[in-house]
């Protein structure tokens, strides 16, 4: 049977037929998405594979980087397709090239890890229709049925510092506090699970099954409350400093500063005292325009001195340097100076200022033409500098994708399975989705492999199943069974009854094995983990096996005291304290959280006067509990693994059955009457694979 195996897209040199390990993403941890197939290669140093791994043997080449990096990797058997997408790292060169490949979910995923959810700004634009959301004194809930992008807005969370709570009219009836309630800069908004799947599969031009799972729980959408306060484009303009115009006297000085009183924008204060001088101290980068109202910049009343009038940024540092940013030459008209051609001299120019604390604009080499004249002069332009701040101040933009949590696609979603208690798998022939799966499916699904027949021992010399030709499995096993009775083969003891070996422990896993949150210190006290047990007394007593990236939240009275059935989550952003009599509010950034939307009615007694979203942490988000998420979401889990039992077998498969290996589905063996799911197959010669299965 040919074997071909592609490095870099070039055909590399075999000696050995590679062994083959395709991993269960079930059995693994939880809560990282990995790659679930491998083999360890070891390619004789011939021609070839030297030159497909770039001379990797020689110290002397000047370009090693194949070392260091990922190769890509193809391998097809016996005209099969094994995989077309995987990796090939060296981990050493000896007599031979040693390498190990990775594919099977590597193919969906390993794009997922090198990408952040902070990213994806074009993609929540394209879903949400904007990467930002107006955040002001105008500020309002989400409503039901409100106009605004149902992805993003404000949902009613405890930030920390008094609540935006509802109110009661004169009449005493319920109603939304207007652009006068104080507290709307401290609140922020949330973006829903379902907004950011979508943008991730819009971002890798993928498909996400069964995304409900994934972004509900007991029939609540999830969301995100962005914590953060970081900037972005959006915010960017909104703390730009835009003058209408600049001004300048008579001088005879070579060197005029332009001044500006006509100030359009300038939320951070940064023009100073003088006038002239922009405070660029806080932030690294600043974009630069000068746009004029007509056809061109022009300065009036000025004419050139010894040398071309030029217009410059110059940047000045508190230890006394000085240097020119940005410049730009002009011409005498006789009546003063035109700087270009058309009205923007300069649009979004973007500058490093990081070693300077001012920016100033100069006009340089030139003086005004009557020297005895005091008039001031104006240039019609919009000056506009707009520092990159790293932070956002209210009110302005909220940036939405920039505060998204600090975490990959990967992470991001390795920790939905995991609350969703569901696992990702592979699929060679839709490699572009990537499939989900629930333990339960090895209980719910009629669909079996039949592998009973194919059984082998593990002695070297195996002949054909003479023995017997019962069907047994034909009477109650679904008729959608891959039958693969006609080819058992048994080793010469004949003990198909007996499995070539039985393992009770499997990984890292513990007698007690606990699934929570990284939890914040104010909700420590939740007791949100939930624990799944083996009985095993011969292995180690606990183990982590689930830290997720979220923090838990706690939830605090809202705007009713009489009702405490009605709380909100409490999301420590902000706190407020009393300093010599006056109160100041502090702001810090806890951990990434998770919520629940809750539609909540508000009644004032003789109807519904209104229904508003606020974000809670109900129980259903625990890990641990009757209604928590290892109750509900990893029963089978827990079953399989209360009594673990793993045993290994030989079986013939064909190079079809391993491109088609379906981990979905269950395995029977009648001779030990019960059913198995899939651990692992590792492939060996004439198709004799060993394979690794769970007691079901």
């Amino acid at each position: 049977m040919t074997k071909e195996l592609y490095i870099n897209g070039q055909l590399c040199d075999l000696e050995d037929t590679p062994s083959l390990i395709f991993q269960s993403p079930v059995f693994n941890d939880l809560d990282v998405i990995q790659s679930n197939r491998s083999a360890e290669i070891n390619l004789p140093l011939t021609p070839r594979n030297r030159k497909a791994f770039g001379l990797i043997d020689r110290i002397d080449i000047l370009d090693d980087s194949a070392v260091y990096g990922k190769h890509s990797a193809a391998y097809y058997l016996g005209g099969f397709p094994i995989f077309t997408r995987g990796y090939a790292m060296v981990t050493d060169v000896t007599d031979t090239i040693n390498i190990t490949l990775v594919w099977g979910n590597i193919d969906n995923f390993q794009p997922l890890f090198d990408a952040s959810l902070r990213d994806l700004r074009e993609q929540i634009i394209e879903v949400a229709g904007a990467d930002y959301v107006e955040w002001n004194e105008d500020t309002s809930y989400l409503l039901r049925n409100s106009p605004v992008s149902p992805y993003t807005g404000f949902i009613a969370v405890d930030f920390g510092a008094s609540l935006i709570e509802y109110a009661k009219d004169s009449s005493g009836n319920w109603y939304i506090p207007g652009e006068s309630r104080q507290y709307w800069k401290y609140t922020h908004p949330s973006i829903y699970v379902e907004a950011v799947l979508n943008a991730i599969e819009r971002y890798h031009g993928i498909i996400i099954e069964d995304k409900t799972a994934l972004s509900r729980i007991d029939g609540h959408d999830l969301l995100i409350p962005l914590v953060s306060k970081n900037s972005g484009p959006d915010s960017w303009y909104s703390d730009r400093f835009e003058a209408s115009s600049a001004h300048y006297g008579n001088s005879g000085s070579s060197n005029t500063a332009l001044k500006f009183r006509e100030i359009v924008s300038d939320k951070r204060s940064i023009l100073t005292d003088q006038n002239y001088a922009i405070d660029v101290s806080s932030t690294k980068t600043i974009d630069v325009s000068i746009i004029s109202y007509s056809s061109a910049v022009f300065f009036p009343g000025m004419r050139a001195a010894s040398a071309s009038p030029t217009l410059k940024l110059r940047g000045d540092s508190g230890n006394g340097t000085s240097e020119v940013l940005l410049s730009v030459e002009g011409i005498d008209t006789g009546s003063g100076i035109r700087f270009g051609v058309k009205p923007d001299l300069f649009n979004n120019v973007e500058v490093n200022v990081e070693d300077y604390d001012t920016v100033r604009w100069i006009l340089s080499n030139a003086v005004t033409i009557d020297a005895t004249t005091s008039d001031e002069f104006t240039v019609a332009a919009k000056f506009i500098i707009t520092p990159h701040f790293d932070d956002i101040q209210f009110p302005s933009p909220f940036p939405i994708a920039e505060n998204l949590p600090d975490m990959t696609h990967a992470e991001f979603l390795s920790a939905l399975m995991t609350m969703a208690g569901l696992f990702a798998y592979p699929d060679s022939s839709d490699s572009n989705t990537i499939h989900m799966m629930s333990p339960d499916q090895f209980y719910n699904s009629t669909e079996t492999i039949d592998y009973d027949y194919r059984t082998v021992g593990s002695e070297d010399d195996r002949t054909p199943n003479t023995q017997t030709d019962r069907r047994i499995v034909d009477s109650h096993l679904d008729a959608t069974i891959q039958d693969w009775s006609r080819k058992v083969i048994l080793n010469d003891r004949g003990e198909i009854w007996r499995p070539e070996g039985t393992e009770f422990t499997m990984g890292d896993y513990a007698q007690t094995n606990t699934l929570d949150y990284d939890n914040d210190e104010d909700a420590e006290m939740l007791n949100t983990q939930g624990i799944i047990s083996i009985d095993n007394e011969n292995i180690e007593r606990e183990n982590e096996l689930v830290s997720l990236d979220f923090s838990a939240s706690t939830n605090r009275t809202g705007w009713n005291p009489d009702r405490p059935d009605r709380p909100f989550a409490f999301v420590p952003c902000y706190e407020e304290q009393t300093v010599n009599g006056a109160k100041k509010v502090n702001y810090s950034a806890p951990s990434a959280r998770i919520l629940a939307d809750v539609n909540t009615t508000i009644e004032d007694g003789n109807g519904t006067v209104g229904r508003y979203r606020h974000g809670l942490f109900p129980r259903t988000m625990y890990f641990g509990g009757s209604e928590g998420i290892v109750a509900k979401r990893y029963a089978d889990y827990q079953r399989i693994l209360k009594r673990f039992r793993m045993i290994t077998v030989y079986v013939k498969l064909t190079v079809a059955d391993i491109c088609n290996l379906d981990y979905t589905r269950r395995v029977y063996l009648d001779v030990y009457g019960c059913y198995f799911a899939i651990y692992s197959v590792t492939t060996g010669e004439d198709g004799i694979c060993e394979c690794k299965l769970i007691k079901l």
